[in-house]
């Protein structure tokens, strides 16, 4: 069974000069495989996850749930459009060369907030289809950069041969590749730096920011700045850095002045 945790920050911001109503801007943040003790406010020991531990502390926080299914592709299906995803025809987790993904006629949160004029960005896993109609920019992202499924479908997988034969990982840009096989130490520093770009960028305007880590999937992958730094090994230095991450989102956030108000689901 997979884990699956989201923490949703929505920053309430007031309207500028000439804006008919306030809006709210909204990040998203999904962590991939991550369990309930595995953030020190709840249990976590060898290493301390302190900004999330401030949201929990600040925000609503929600200890019974359920997923619409307990597998990657099938739940951001749920979390995206709203809908079980038995009932919209998704199933599991499409692999390389899938022939399903999310259903043209289904809108995900992108779309929805792109009638309101909003910015929209994914930085991180997709997992809801790699067909060309199925990639974020065709279902509601301005922009995208990351994984179109889980970092582990690639040909260095420990069953690769026996139970898979995955092609090379293919990272996006947009509707474009841009690599295969990449240096996963550097994807959730990449997501996060992408991330408060956007934020940058869009200060002055509604925006959904989507930050889908890939991490703590396996397989584990962490930059040289937290490698070694916990007393839990590969996995607690990759929760470090997701920690930190969530950190630089809000620092942009109240450096900017867009952290008036902060609800965490």
């Amino acid at each position: 069974m997979n884990n699956k945790s989201m923490l949703l920050m929505a920053s309430l911001s007031f309207p500028m000069i000439g804006m008919a109503a306030d809006y709210t801007n909204i990040v998203l943040i999904n962590l991939d495989d991550v369990g309930f003790g595995d953030f020190s406010c709840n249990g976590a020991y060898g290493y301390t996850t302190p900004n999330i531990d401030q949201l929990s502390a600040q925000g609503v926080r929600f200890t019974h749930f359920l997923a619409g299914q307990p597998i990657s592709g099938a739940s951001r299906a749920g979390l995206l459009t709203g809908c079980y995803p038995n009932r919209i025809g998704f199933f599991g987790a499409p692999g390389p060369g899938s022939d399903y993904g999310v259903h043209p006629d289904e809108m995900t949160i992108g779309e929805v907030v792109k009638q309101r004029n909003y910015a929209t960005a994914i930085f991180g896993k997709w997992h809801l289809g790699d067909a060309p109609e199925f990639l974020p920019l065709q279902n509601g992202f301005d922009e995208y950069y990351g994984l179109p499924y889980s970092n582990d479908m690639w040909p260095f997988h420990p069953q690769q041969g026996e139970v898979f034969n995955f092609p090379d990982l293919p990272t996006y840009e947009g509707n474009k590749i841009v690599g295969y096989n990449t240096d996963q130490t550097k994807f959730t520093t990449d997501y996060t730096r992408r991330s408060i770009q956007f934020i940058k960028k869009n200060q002055n305007k509604p925006f959904f920011l989507y930050l889908a880590h890939s991490m703590p999937h396996v397989p584990l992958a962490v930059s040289d700045k937290f490698k070694g730094k916990s007393e839990q090994g590969l996995f607690g230095d990759v929760m470090m850095e997701i920690d930190w991450s969530v950190g630089e989102v809000m620092k942009t956030l109240r450096d900017l002045g867009l952290e008036e108000k902060i609800n965490i689901r």
